[in-house]
């Protein structure tokens, strides 16, 4: 029992800290990203979470940013990133003040052609 508890529990915390993080970066200008590469880490003692990492060039300087979209069951992880492959591309949100920071936001991508009929 307490096992389950466990993956709800890191879910929520993710999905939480995800949400604020989308609230907060709305007005942040938003910059074209380089798939780098795409995985899933299967829940064992926690969720699991579909992971993307990603290259952006910010005022011509260039840097690396990271997605960890946190998922109850490892197939609906696997199912996600069956949307994104490496080489591809994807819309991210870059702190102007502190560009190495960088947010990818779902509701951004969805003006990507490939993500428009998956």
């Amino acid at each position: 029992m307490g096992f389950f508890v466990d993956i709800y529990i890191e879910y929520l915390v993710r999905v939480m800290l995800r949400f604020i993080r989308a609230c907060t970066v709305g007005a942040w200008p938003t910059v074209s990203a380089k798939i780098k590469s795409v995985g899933y880490r299967p829940g064992g003692f926690g969720c699991a979470v579909a992971d993307l990492t990603y290259e952006y060039s910010f005022k011509s300087e260039l840097y690396t940013g990271a997605n960890a979209n946190p998922f109850v069951m490892t197939a609906s992880a696997k199912d996600y990133i069956k949307h994104y492959s490496e080489g591809g591309s994807v819309i991210v949100r870059v702190d102007p003040t502190r560009p190495h920071l960088s947010v990818m936001l779902e509701r951004d991508q969805w003006s990507l052609p490939q993500r428009r009929n998956p």
